[in-house]
C-alpha cells in the first residue's frame, strides 16, 4: 500500500481557473454575509427606537431580517425583557463567515 504522502502526490491538482472561480465565489458569499450582518445590526438597533418602527426603511429591513431572526426566537430566554436571540443569530453568521474565510484561504494556498 502506498504511503499517504505518495497518494497525495499522485492526485491531480485542480485547474487554476476553477480554483480562481471558487475563490471568487467564496469572496462574494463572505462579503454578502458581512453586508447582511450590518443590515441585522441596523435593524436590531432601530428596534430600540419606537418612533422608527413606522419608517419604510425599517419595514424593508424587517422583511430582510425577520425570516432569519425568527429561527432563533424562543431558543434564548428573555433576559430582563431583552430578546437576546438576535445576538445568537449574529454569532452564527459570524461563525459561518469565519469558516468560509478559512476555506477561502485554504483554496488560495492549494
Amino acid at each position: 500500500m502506498p504511503s499517504r504522502s505518495l497518494w497525495f502526490a499522485q492526485q491531480q491538482r485542480p485547474h487554476p481557473a476553477a480554483m480562481m472561480i471558487i475563490e471568487s465565489l467564496l469572496g462574494v458569499v463572505i462579503q454578502l454575509i458581512g453586508l447582511y450582518q450590518l443590515v441585522l445590526v441596523v435593524y436590531i438597533l432601530s428596534s430600540w427606537f419606537p418612533q422608527l418602527r413606522s419608517s419604510q426603511l425599517v419595514g424593508l429591513l424587517g422583511q430582510l431580517c425577520e425570516p432569519y431572526l425568527i429561527l432563533f426566537r424562543g431558543l434564548v430566554p428573555l433576559l430582563g425583557g431583552l430578546d437576546l436571540s438576535a445576538l445568537l443569530a449574529l454569532m452564527l453568521l459570524s461563525l459561518v463567515r469565519s469558516l468560509l474565510v478559512q476555506i477561502q484561504v485554504s483554496v488560495v494556498a492549494f
